[in-house]
C-alpha cells in the first residue's frame, strides 16, 4: 500500500513538473511573440520617420527661392505680430495697474481728509447761535462760521 501511495505521489508530482513544463513553454513564446511584435512595430516607426524626414526634405528642394523668401517673410511677419501682441498686452497690465494705483492714492488721501475733518471739527470749541437762527462754530485758529442751507460752512467776518 504504501510502495502504491508513493507511486501515486510520482505519478501526481511527475504531472505537476510537465504541467510547469508547458506553462514556462507557453510564457516564453508568448514573451517572444511580444518581442517581435515590438520590434515590428518599432521598425515602422522609424520607416515612418524617415519617410516623412524624406518628405520634408524634398519639399524643401521643391521650393523655389521666391517661395522659400516668401516663406521667410511670413515668418517674420508672424513673429512680429506676436511681438506687438505681447507689447499691447504689456501696454494694457502697466495701464491697470497705474489705474489701480490711482485708485489706492485716491483713498488714501480720501482718508486722511476724513482723519482731518473729525480732527478739525474736534477743535470747535465753542459754540452760539447767529442771528440768522443759525449754530457758530470756532475752527482750532480762531475763524468763525456757521453751516449754510446747502450744507457748506460760511465764515463770518469780523
Amino acid at each position: 500500500m504504501i510502495v502504491g501511495i508513493i507511486g501515486s505521489l510520482a505519478i501526481i508530482g511527475g504531472v505537476k513538473q510537465a504541467k510547469d513544463r508547458s506553462i514556462l513553454r507557453e510564457k516564453s513564446q508568448q514573451s517572444a511573440a511580444t518581442v517581435e511584435r515590438r520590434n515590428r512595430a518599432d521598425s515602422l516607426e522609424k520607416a515612418i520617420r524617415d519617410s516623412l524626414a524624406q518628405v520634408r526634405t524634398d519639399s524643401i528642394k521643391a521650393l523655389t527661392p521666391e517661395q522659400i523668401a516668401a516663406t521667410e517673410r511670413q515668418h517674420k511677419a508672424d513673429s512680429i505680430a506676436q511681438a506687438r501682441r505681447t507689447e499691447r498686452t504689456a501696454d494694457s497690465t502697466r495701464r491697470a495697474l497705474a489705474k489701480a494705483e490711482r485708485a489706492a492714492e485716491r483713498e488714501r488721501l480720501a482718508q486722511q481728509r476724513r482723519i482731518q475733518s473729525s480732527t478739525f471739527n474736534s477743535y470747535s470749541s465753542s459754540r452760539s447761535t447767529y442771528s440768522g437762527g443759525n449754530t457758530i462754530y470756532t475752527g482750532p485758529r480762531g475763524g468763525r462760521y456757521y453751516i449754510n442751507s446747502s450744507g457748506k460752512k460760511t465764515y463770518i467776518k469780523r
